[in-house]
Parts: structure tokens; sequence; C-alpha cells
């Protein structure tokens, strides 16, 4: 005689998870979080940067109510790059038209993104700023809150000092920050 062994057949259910559950999941992760933030040992051991020396010069014409968005441009031989915030598409338009009229030659990069209200640097005497800085294959300048920092190479004194004079007349309510470096010519070497 053969005897079968049959369960009867259950009713599996499920029931919502409680309270607990939920917390468990908002606190957990923010906790683990926490902690790996808290004692990270990658941002404990960054090694020390080495500084660097740099003639830096300072002009003390900014207020501090002149705060202003991100904007910068970087040109590199003939590529020419604009990036950061301005108001709307019609300035998007207008800085890319001046760089392109006072830049001949040059690809123009567009990498500014429109945001409505920003208040963004006056564009409106940009014009001297592209001069002066035309005659160099490598100069940039970004504008950061209420500083604008010039970078770069010049080929002479002259050059470098040219162009902080147009960007501080450009944004006369801005700190300026020179750190273009002049190329020197090494002395021929005797035969």
């Amino acid at each position: 005689m053969v005897t079968s062994h049959r369960r009867p057949a259950t009713r599996y259910y499920r029931r919502a998870p409680g309270a607990g559950w939920l917390a468990a999941l908002i606190v957990v992760p923010l906790g683990l979080g926490l902690i790996g933030w808290a004692g990270s040992p990658q941002r404990e051991a960054l090694p020390e940067l080495p500084a660097i020396a740099t003639s830096a010069t300072d002009t003390e014409t900014a207020g501090p109510e002149a705060m202003v968005a991100p904007f910068s441009l970087r040109r590199k031989g003939n590529d020419v790059v604009l990036s950061g915030q301005l108001p709307d598409p019609a300035s998007v338009a207008f800085a890319m038209d001046k760089v392109r009229t006072n830049l001949p030659g040059t690809t123009v990069l567009d990498l500014l993104t429109p945001i409505a209200g920003v208040t963004a640097a006056d564009l409106t005497r940009f014009d001297g700023v592209l001069k002066a800085g035309a005659p160099l294959a490598d100069f940039g300048f970004s504008i950061e809150g209420a500083t604008i920092t010039l970078f770069g190479t010049a080929q002479s004194d002259a050059a470098k000092l040219r162009l902080a004079r147009a960007v501080g007349a450009a944004w006369p309510d801005l700190k300026v920050i020179d750190d273009i470096a002049v190329l020197s010519m090494a002395p021929p070497v005797p035969e």
C-alpha cells in the first residue's frame, strides 16, 4: 500500500511593510552615507599640492555688491570657447556675434546657457577686451562672482597690460586678477 504524503495547499500572502521598514529604508542609507563621508580615507589622504609661484596682480575696483553669473572665454590658437550663463538666448547670440566679429578666422564653440533671471556681466563693452586680446593666440578670462581672472600667455608686458586695462574698463565694478604669463625669449648662445 502506497500512501501519498501530500501537504494541504496553503495560501501565501504578503502584508504591506510597516512604518519600521519605511523608517529603515530612509535612515540606513543616510547613516551609511554620513559614515562614509565623515571617515573617507581618500579625503584625508590627499597629497599636498605644490605651490605655484605666480605674479598675479589685483585691482582694487571691485565692490562687494558686484556678483554676476559665471562667464568665461578661452582662446587657444584659432579655437575660442565661450561658457557660462547669460539671461536669455539673445544675450548668447550677442556674445557669439561679438567674438566672431572681433576675432575673425576663429572657430567659436558655444557652451553658454541661457537662464532667465541671472545677473550676467554687461557685454556691451566686450569689444575692447576682444580687440586687446586679438594679438594673443593663448588667452582667456573667467568671471566668478565679483572677480575676473585673466589667464594665458602674452609676448610682452605691454600686451598683458593692454588686455588687463581693457578688462578693467569693460567691467569697472569687478576685481581683476591678472595671471597672464609673459613669454621671455632665451638669449642667443654665443658661438
